[in-house]
Parts: structure tokens; sequence; C-alpha cells
């Protein structure tokens, strides 16, 4: 039975203490609250921390500086900025260099932990994407072929420029995203003419897909064992597998406009994610047209591991199992997801870089003058990982 003015007074009551200060937020959820709070802070440490440690590695001279020259380089660095900001710069190149000697590689190896941290970002938001389209925790953005279409866009670009594919960084990821996007365009279109009138099918997207993975993939293969000379091959495995992360400015004008076109829309929209698992009767009572939604974000996926690829090398094993354990930290909500992803992705992309730098020291120390590839790591940091999830029989989303 209703009571009369039970509500207004509840209302009341409410109002009262809300203006005392007292929280009217129930307790369970002010608990999730501050546990989202707590893991997103201690990842946030975790990942400034890996970034501290891997400005003391450099793959230029081969050397692991302490964190003291590390620290003493940026505050150089910040000098120098300030003075040149004020016109007050009083420093040379032979200055620097006296004053702290490992001042330029401290430096570069800044810019390329700032690279592994945007690609790791792009790449497991992809892969969070990929999973809740496709409704599957073991989904990934290299299903659609992209990855074979990015290796084919670089072998007709070392094909073209030859010994000078090196320095044609411009070209370079003209290539790149070009194969990529070619490979996207080809697999939408061949499942929309399988499919007829409809306009998503899982099933077809992924042997499509899957085809046309590996029909490139023969044909790299063909080219670079039968067709490239021993010089254009280690050419194209440098730039494949970026053994030597670019740095010039043009490198990090494709990332960023990549990294902005594409996170940026899918941050805005993080709270419509969630539509992404529903049924079709579910999204349309909610005014959602599903299957166009999930287009524009495997669009936009697709765009992103591109984009990470291109700058970081074959990583997209990063992009399975990062989205998983982000759901299995933060739980299922998309916003939340999200934050996991952009935070661990960051970390796990960066390990993996220090890690094939650290190999790479230790390989050139031996007498072997060749870098360690940042995708053999990233694979063997994520089977563990893999096996687990295998083991526990996540094969539905759940």
């Amino acid at each position: 039975m209703k009571v009369p003015g039970r509500n207004s007074k509840q209302e009341a009551a409410a109002l009262e203490r809300e203006a005392a200060g007292v929280s009217v937020v129930p307790q369970g959820i002010r608990h999730d609250q501050a546990a989202f709070r707590r893991k997103t802070v201690a990842l946030v440490v975790v990942l400034l921390v890996v970034y501290a440690l891997s400005l003391c590695i450099s793959v230029t001279t081969y050397q692991v500086y302490s964190p003291g020259e590390a620290v003493a380089a940026l505050v150089t660095w910040v000098q120098t900025s300030f003075a040149t900001m004020f016109q007050g710069a009083h420093y040379t190149t032979v200055d620097l260099t006296d004053l702290c000697p490992n001042y330029f590689q401290v430096l570069d190896r800044a810019g390329i932990s700032v690279m592994a941290i945007l690609c790791g970002i792009v790449l497991t938001t992809s892969g969070m994407i990929y999973q809740n389209v496709f409704r599957n925790p073991v989904a990934a953005p290299t299903m659609l072929g992209v990855a074979g279409g990015l290796n084919m866009g670089l072998l007709i670009f070392v094909g073209v420029y030859g010994s000078m594919a090196l320095y044609a960084t411009t070209a370079h990821y003209l290539f790149a995203y070009l194969g990529g996007f070619f490979a996207l365009i080809l697999v939408l279109a061949l499942s929309r003419l399988i499919n007829g009138k409809r306009w998503f099918s899982v099933v077809d997207m992924l042997l499509v897909g899957s085809i046309v993975s590996q029909v490139f993939g023969q044909i790299v293969l063909y080219v670079t064992y039968y067709v490239f000379d021993d010089e254009t091959f280690l050419i194209y495995t440098t730039i494949n597998e970026v053994l030597q992360v670019n740095t010039e400015p043009v490198a990090y004008a494709f990332l960023i406009v990549g990294f902005l076109v594409t996170f940026i829309p899918v941050f805005l929209i993080r709270f419509r994610l969630n539509a992404l698992s529903f049924t079709e009767t579910e999204a349309r009572g909610m005014g959602v047209d599903l299957n166009r939604f999930r287009y524009v974000m495997l669009f936009l996926a697709t765009i992103m591991v591109i984009v990470a690829m291109a700058h970081a090398g074959m990583v997209g094993m990063a992009a399975l199992i990062v989205p998983f354990l982000s759901r299995a930290f933060f739980g299922a909500e998309s916003r939340k997801q999200l934050v996991g992803n952009i935070l661990i992705g960051a970390i796990l992309v960066l390990v993996c870089r220090d890690i094939a730098a650290l190999l790479s020291i230790v390989l050139w120390k031996a007498g072997f003058l060749f870098d360690f590839p940042i995708g053999v790591v990233a694979s063997l940091v994520c089977l563990p990982f893999f096996v687990w999830i295998v083991a526990r029989q996540q094969r539905t989303w759940e």
C-alpha cells in the first residue's frame, strides 16, 4: 500500500543529506568506484615507472644508463627548452654533449617510448572493439587480414624504393597504411557480396579475412625468398619488424594523426560501446542501428591496428590478450574496459619494446650485429596469458 507523502519525505531527507555533505550514492556503487580509482592509480604508477626505466636503455649506443644519468639528461632538456623559449639559449651541441654525454640517446628513447605507449593504446582498444563486436573473447583485429595487407604494402614499397626504402619515410607510411586499407576494403566488399542484402555476418567476414590473409602471406613469402636479394630482404625485414624505430617528425605526424582520428571518436562514444554486446532486438528497442554501428566500430578499430603495427611492428598478439585482462581486472562495463585497455596496453607494448632493446644489447655484446624484433617478444610475453585463457575455456562471450 502506498503511504501518502512517503516519497516526498524520502526525497526531502535525501536532499537534506546531500546538503549536509552526506553521500546518497549506494554503498555498493561507492565501493566499486573506489576500487576502480585504486586500480587506475596503481596502473598509472606502473606505467610511469616502466616509462622512467625505459629511458635508461639505448639501442643507438647499445648501452644501459643509470636512472641518475637519465634524469640528468631530462633536466638538461628542460633547461635548454626554457632557455630557448625565453631567448636565452646558451648551450650548443658540443656543450650539451660535454654536460650530458647521453643527452641525445635519452631524448631519442623518450620519443620511442611515447610511440610505444600510443601504439599500445590504439592496438588494445581495437582488440576490445573486435571482441565486443564479435562477442568472442579470443577475437583479434588481425582476423580480417589487415596485417597481411600492411605487409603487402611494405613489400611493394621496398620493391619500388630498394636501398632507399630506409630513408623514404613518407612513402614508407603511405604504402603501409594503403596496404592495410586495401585489405580492409577487400574483406568488407567480398563479405558484403557473399551476404547479399545483409549488412553483417561474423562467419563470412572471418572466412574472407582468413583467405585474404593467406593469399597475401603466400605472396610476401614468395617475393621475399625468391625475388629479393639478401640486401633487399634485410631492408624489408628491418622495416616490417620495426627493428629500428623511426623517430623523424613525419613518423610522429602519421602516428599522432592516426591516433587522434581513431581514438578520439571511440573515447567520445565510450558509453555507447555497451550496445555492441546487445542483440538486434535489444538494440532496435534502444534506437541503435546495430549493424551500422558495428561497421563503424570495425572500421575505426581496423585503422587503429594498422597505425599500431605500422609504427610498433608485429605486436598484434597484445590486441588479443589485453582486452581479456582488462575485463578480468575492471569488469565488463565499456567505460572501465577502455581505461583498462589504455593503461594495460600501454604498459605491455612498452615493456615488450624495452625487452627487445635489452635483448638487442645482449646480442650486440655477443657479436651479433642485429636488433631483436619486438613481435617475437610480444608473442612470448602474451603466450602464457593465451594458454590461461584457453585453459579456462573462455570460448564464448560472458
